[in-house]
């Protein structure tokens, strides 16, 4: 391998751990809004007031 792949390579390890951290912050903020505003049955999920 060059140094140039080597680079690459860890850029795009890089890239793919802070696609992670994003996914799972975005995942707890969405069940702790989910948890303090709980949906009422008769909406749909996405019109509650935790995604308006």
């Amino acid at each position: 391998m060059t140094i140039y792949n080597i680079k690459s390579d860890r850029n795009l390890e890089n890239f793919i751990s802070s696609t992670a951290i994003a996914l799972a912050t975005n995942q707890i903020a969405s069940s702790v809004l989910t948890a303090q505003y709980p949906p009422n049955s008769k909406k749909s999920f996405f019109v509650t007031t935790a995604f308006l």
